[in-house]
């Protein structure tokens, strides 16, 4: 990292890159602690290619859980809404 004449930093594309990698990681459901780890060993070819892939397809895995665990509270919520809709109409009624 350096500093331009403006006092702007200017970061290496690796850095760039790298940090791009995180936000994404984070976004994706992996933790600060898998990232780095997971980085470390992608990095330095500790992984094989089937163990990158199973890798990534373990994390889809969690995702898919996740997303199935936010639809049912969504349904939940979706249904105490209806209720809720129902009771006002018969109060009103």
């Amino acid at each position: 990292m350096q500093r331009q004449g403006n006092n702007y930093r200017d970061y290496r594309e690796t850095a760039v890159t790298r940090l791009r990698l995180i936000r994404q990681g984070k976004r994706l459901g992996f933790t600060l602690a898998e990232i780095q780890q997971e980085i470390t060993a992608w990095e330095s070819d500790r992984l094989s290619i089937p163990e990158k892939v199973s890798l990534l397809q373990h994390k889809i895995t969690l995702i898919d859980e996740q997303v199935a665990a936010l639809q049912q509270t969504k349904a939940y919520l979706q249904e105490k809404i209806d209720w809720v809709s129902a009771q006002a109409t018969e109060t009103s009624a």
